[in-house]
C-alpha cells in the first residue's frame, strides 16, 4: 500500500472512531474534530479573554485552546477530557511547552464538574453535550462567559451576547444566568 494510502486509510479510520463512539449509546457527547487555532484565537477575543480569567475547555481534545490561552492571553486554564488518549495527549503538549504552572489538564468526565473558578468556559460539543453539560457541572457563577463553538446553548437564548461569524463559523457568547 502506497503512503498516502495508508496515511488516507488512518484517518478514515479515525474518523469512524470518532463518530462511533458519538452515534452509538455511550459516555460521549459530541464527535472529536479538533478546532483550527485561527478559530480558537477568535473564540478567546470574543470573550476577551486575559491574564485575569480562568479557561475551563469542557472536552478540550488536545488541549490546544488551554494551551492558545495561556500562551497569547496570559489566562489559566484547565481542559477536562474524557478521553484518556487524547487528555494524555494534551498533557504531555502542556509540559512540552512548559506550561504545567498556567495549564491543568484533567482526564475525567465534565459532567459533575465544579467550574466555580471558570471566570470563561469554552465548548464544541453538540446540541445535546451543550445543554447537558452546563446543566450538570457544580457552580457555575452567573456572568461567567460561555462561548460555544458553533452549536448554540438551548434556552440560553436570554443569555446571548453576540455571534461572531467572522471565521465562515458560528461562534456564541453568552453570560451564564444567576443560580
Amino acid at each position: 500500500m502506497a503512503a498516502g494510502s495508508s496515511s488516507a486509510v488512518r484517518g478514515l479510520l479515525q474518523e469512524l472512531r470518532s463518530w462511533g463512539r458519538y452515534l452509538l449509546p455511550s459516555k460521549y457527547v459530541a464527535v472529536y474534530y479538533p478546532t483550527q487555532l485561527p478559530v480558537a484565537r477568535a473564540m478567546l477575543r470574543l470573550a476577551g479573554v486575559s491574564s485575569r480569567d480562568t479557561v475551563f475547555d469542557l472536552g478540550c481534545g488536545d488541549g490546544r485552546i488551554c494551551i492558545l490561552a495561556a500562551e497569547e492571553f496570559g489566562a489559566r486554564s484547565v481542559g477536562v477530557e474524557l478521553d484518556k488518549t487524547l487528555a494524555d495527549a494534551a498533557a504531555a503538549a502542556v509540559a512540552g511547552k512548559g506550561l504545567q504552572e498556567r495549564v491543568q489538564i484533567i482526564h475525567g468526565d465534565c459532567r459533575r464538574l465544579d467550574v466555580s473558578r471558570a471566570s470563561v468556559i469554552t465548548l464544541y460539543l453538540s446540541d445535546a453535550g451543550n445543554r447537558e453539560l452546563l446543566q450538570s457541572v457544580v457552580g457555575l457563577r452567573g456572568g461567567t462567559r460561555v462561548v460555544s463553538l458553533y452549536f448554540p446553548v438551548k434556552g440560553w437564548e436570554g443569555q446571548l451576547l453576540r455571534v461572531d461569524r467572522s471565521k465562515n463559523i458560528d461562534i456564541h457568547l453568552y453570560t451564564a444566568p444567576e443560580q
